[in-house]
């Protein structure tokens, strides 16, 4: 059968090794990037491989010990509640685009709930199916550290100090020595915190960080929390309205809570920043937007998710090889941007 002949059809690992005159064995150590072939070998093969259009399998690659080249990120929220999140479609882009320019891909998966979270999580590192994981939104008492390091599931998490992850360091109390200390010299007296979920590591840890920074500053301050999203963002306003009718500023979690603020406060007919300060965290795309414009801390999130990247691009090819090493440098690096709203 000529040359020509064999490759109408779809190529095959056996076609490489009879066009480079080497075994099926030298192609699969030269495509996935395993010793046992000579530079000069392992570039003929690839070349070959090339100009026949032939790829390995990945799974095939997987099971011979190789890398996926994908990372998984594993996400307990509705898909609602990510249509509207500016920072995960942020870390979504960065992470991606980072990870494609060397090869590889970002797996997402989206539970329901922590059943479904861990059921996933077991499936991944069953199947092999990615090198490592990102892990975010960390839970003060984060179950899913045990369940990673059991499955030996090289791990990098976002923030999340007094865990057992391994983390890309969240700067949260230089931030809030900022905010307090600005809405100080514009007068504002009386400061609210509209914190999200308790159980996440960076709330509680702005939240002490809040009110002892207030305390040292001589500003009174208190907190109140919220569920997600601008619906619950008008609803907690409008209740710290009714219950503090003098002049105040208020500092919330996220800009899409602020965005639910701005609109209460507009209905209560109190004048922003005159009567009612706001400052939102994150400083997406929404601070921009609103009217008037934000004050808000904003975080570099693309550099962030490039470099939590960079992180999982470091895991070892072995499977099992457990936490990862990362830097204690906080790459989004918040600051504070005074806009229209104080």
């Amino acid at each position: 059968m000529s040359s020509q002949d064999r490759h109408r059809g779809s190529p095959t690992m056996a076609d490489v090794a009879t066009a480079v005159g080497v075994s099926k064995m030298a192609v699969s150590l030269a495509m996935n990037g395993r010793p046992g072939v000579s530079e000069a070998t392992r570039e003929r093969i690839r070349r070959a491989a090339a100009e026949m259009g032939w790829e390995p399998d990945p799974a095939a690659r997987v099971l011979a010990g190789g890398r996926a080249d994908s990372v998984g990120l594993v996400l307990r929220r509705t898909v609602a509640d990510l249509a509207l999140d500016t920072f995960y479609m942020q870390l979504f882009a960065a992470v991606s685009g980072r990870l494609g320019a060397s090869g590889a891909s970002l797996a997402l998966h989206v539970a329901a709930d922590e059943a479904s979270e861990d059921s996933t999580y077991r499936s991944l590192a069953r199947r092999r199916s990615v090198d490592a994981v990102l892990v975010t939104d960390v839970a003060l008492d984060d179950r899913r550290s045990s369940l990673l390091a059991e499955l030996k599931m090289p791990t990098v998490a976002l923030g999340g100090p007094g865990t057992a992850f391994a983390t890309l360091h969240a700067d949260e109390l230089g931030p809030i020595r900022q905010v307090v200390e600005h809405l100080k010299d514009r007068g504002f007296e009386r400061l609210i915190r509209v914190a999200g979920d308790f159980d996440f590591s960076y709330t509680s840890t702005r939240t002490e960080a809040f009110l002892s920074t207030a305390s040292e500053s001589g500003v009174d301050a208190g907190v109140v929390s919220s569920a997600a999203g601008a619906e619950a963002g008008r609803g907690v306003t409008r209740e710290v309205l009714e219950a503090e009718p003098g002049r105040l500023a208020i500092v919330y979690e996220n800009d899409l809570l602020a965005l639910g603020g701005v609109e209460a406060i507009r209905i209560a007919g109190r004048r922003i920043p005159d009567d009612v300060g706001v400052v939102s965290w994150d400083g997406s795309a929404l601070a921009d937007a609103i009217r008037p414009r934000l004050t808000t801390i904003r975080r570099d999130i693309g550099a962030l998710g490039s470099r939590a990247a960079e992180e999982l691009l470091r895991t070892p090819s072995a499977p099992g090889s457990g936490f990862l090493l990362a830097s204690g440098e906080d790459y989004s690096r918040p600051q504070l941007v005074v806009g229209e709203t104080t």
